[in-house]
């Protein structure tokens, strides 16, 4: 790449923060059969979510202070009924 399409591209991204750039380079590497341009890295740096933001981020729950045997048991029926004892999983909570 020459040294004015590398300015070119600094300069078109470089308001983008760090981590969502580096962000966008590597879902570009997954993604792209081509060179990136900058508007696309544009668009894929707006997926970004800092770590603390990110869905899955389960620090951002609260802590299981207790224990519901009968809610246990209930969610354990639930889970068999809805995927059913095809899957080899126990027919009763905590057995064989």
């Amino acid at each position: 790449m020459s040294e004015v399409r590398q300015t070119a591209y600094l300069e078109a991204l470089d308001d983008i923060a760090t981590g969502a750039l580096e962000y966008a380079v590597n879902a570009a590497i997954r993604v792209n059969h081509t060179f990136p341009k900058p508007v696309e890295l544009r668009d894929l740096s707006r997926s970004y979510r800092p770590p603390g933001e990110r869905p899955g981020n389960f620090a951002q729950l609260a802590p299981i202070t207790s224990y519901n045997e009968t809610l246990a048991n209930e969610a354990f029926k639930e889970i068999l009924e809805i995927f059913g004892d095809g899957w080899g999983l126990p027919t009763t909570r905590g057995g064989t």
